[in-house]
């Protein structure tokens, strides 16, 4: 199941931080920056322009320096209301001062002391523990902390694994200590490209995929520090706790993923149709060229072949395509079943008579292969895109020819 489609049960979303930055202890050092960390995270989960996809600030206290009692009355004990479910997605942030101690990672509070940090810090590996009592499925925690990494140990010890679809991230330092706050920096500078030009380059999908994401936080995070996904995590594919900036809603007209790259647009529609149909005629959209109309649906519905469609610059050769892409999809002549009756029969391509559409401008042999697949079956549509320069063309022909060996039904492919 992809995140959009999870996305529809989502009822609520949370974002907590944990954030500690003044310490009594003073082995410990004040962390001011700490605040600002959490703004800038705030700044990303609960900003308007995410719409639908928003979070909520739950318990604010928790980011200005919180007792114990605090937190476990938030993450342990929470309100019977509070209490996180099946359909609620959460984002912890935590960060500040932390330490090791008897082979574990402890979260320092203000009250810590560096002598006795069992009685009076927090074990890391307890606060996800808490987390594994609720329902919760889509969850992303971000520790960012002095040896963060060290919270893994802790955790894989856990009797009962959290689910898959959990993303546990650290801050680790290749040698010895991670520093406060480098994870943070690494994101916000991910976040900082987003909604620019090089933003482009995680897609426009409403969540970013957790291994897009990854990586651009490992090439930002920079020197010896790195970024450690917690055994367990989820590894691929678009997460529900990744809201995308650079989310831009689909402009085609509606219809079903593997037609949507070449479908009819949905400004074409909104000019067209809508004045025509207060003055009582529809359809008018998808008139004419009847002739390279009934020569598409041959070429679709016939026997194997190849057609090239060939023509000056806006000559229309797109438009002619994306007719019949458009038409062929069943979400679209459902939604539009009285403008698509009013269509001649001997104009109207069978249902589902495309089975892919790919644009394939700005894309090298690779990725054109890789959509087909994915659309058509033979790839899980989870596997990451490759990006420009990579070259796997060999694996992903490979897994088209065991598909074509497998299945038993035509495909047609417009592209």
């Amino acid at each position: 199941m992809t995140a959009s489609e999870i996305d529809e049960n989502i009822l609520r979303r949370h974002f907590v931080a944990i954030a500690t930055a003044t310490y009594d202890d003073p082995y410990l050092g004040n962390l001011p920056e700490a605040r600002d960390e959490v703004q800038a995270l705030a700044g990303w989960f609960c900003s308007k322009g995410l719409a639908d996809r928003l979070f909520t600030h739950q318990y604010p206290e928790l980011a200005d320096d919180p007792t114990e009692a605090q937190i476990w009355a938030a993450l342990r004990k929470p309100s019977p209301d509070q209490k996180w479910r099946e359909s609620d997605a959460a984002v912890v942030y935590i960060t500040g001062h932390g330490r090791r101690a008897d082979q574990d990672h402890w979260l320092a509070l203000r009250s810590t002391e560096t002598d006795d940090i069992r009685n009076t810090a927090v074990r890391t590996a307890d606060l996800i523990g808490w987390l594994t009592g609720t329902k919760i499925e889509q969850l992303l925690v971000i520790i960012d902390t002095c040896y963060a990494a060290d919270a893994a140990g802790g955790i894989v010890r856990f009797d009962k694994p959290f689910p898959r679809s959990w993303l546990v991230l650290a801050s680790a330092e290749k040698n010895e200590e991670a520093m406060s706050f480098a994870l943070t920096d690494a994101i916000k500078q991910v976040l900082d490209e987003l909604p620019g030009e090089t933003g482009a380059m995680y897609g426009h999908a409403r969540y970013l995929k957790v291994e897009t994401f990854l990586g651009a936080v490992e090439r930002k995070i920079g020197g010896t520090q790195r970024v450690v996904s917690i055994q367990g995590s989820q590894a691929t594919g678009e997460h529900v706790c990744l809201p995308n900036p650079h989310f831009q809603p689909p402009a085609t007209a509606p219809v079903l993923s593997p037609r949507r790259d070449l479908a009819v647009l949905r400004t074409d529609m909104e000019a067209h149709w809508a004045p025509r149909a207060l003055g009582g005629t529809q359809g008018w959209l998808f008139a004419g060229r009847a002739d390279l109309m009934k020569r598409l649906i041959a070429a679709a519905t016939g026997p194997p072949g190849a057609v090239l469609v060939t023509g000056g610059a806006g000559s229309g050769k797109s438009a002619a395509l994306a007719r019949l892409v458009t038409l062929t999809d069943p979400e679209f002549r459902s939604h539009y079943a009285e403008q698509v009756a009013l269509i001649p029969a001997e104009l109207m391509p069978p249902e589902e008579a495309v089975d892919v559409a790919v644009l394939a401008t700005g894309k090298n042999a690779t990725q054109i292969m890789t959509q087909i697949c994915q659309a058509a079956g033979a790839l899980d549509a989870t596997d990451p895109t490759p990006s420009p320069d990579s070259d796997q063309l060999d694996r992903v022909q490979r897994a088209w020819r065991s598909w074509l060996r497998r299945s038993a039904e035509p495909i047609t492919i417009v592209c």
